[in-house]
């Protein structure tokens, strides 16, 4: 396949790389803040334990640790949704993008019933 074609599906699974990012932006910076800075006063603004927060938001707000694992384990699912899906993308030869795009819908699909788990 020619160049051209391969660029023109790379803008055309912008918006599936997009929403992947967003998910690896906001799991590992979460467990950036939460987990390895472990600022204090960060800390503080969750409520971590409250039970406001833990019926609204689920048991990763138990404590700052169960919600940094939660949110590590969403940015790596998206870091590897991402990785195949760019995968499949750049080296499938029939249908690259319904592939790319199903790699996508399926990781955010398993981020979605994770997040609910935790």
């Amino acid at each position: 396949m020619e160049a051209s074609s391969k660029i023109k599906e790379l803008l055309l699974y912008l918006p599936g790389v997009l929403a992947l990012l967003l998910f690896v932006e906001y799991g590992i910076g979460d467990y950036w803040v939460i987990g390895v800075v472990a600022d204090p006063e960060e800390i503080e603004r969750y409520n971590f334990g409250a039970e406001a927060m833990i019926a609204h938001g689920g048991d990763k707000y138990r404590s700052s640790s169960a919600y940094a694992t939660s949110s590590l384990v969403t940015g790596l699912l998206a870091s590897i949704g991402l990785a195949v899906s760019l995968t499949l993308l750049l080296r499938s030869r029939i249908k690259p993008l319904l592939k790319a795009y199903s790699c996508t819908g399926v990781t955010l699909v398993a981020i979605m019933f994770l997040g609910h788990a935790w």
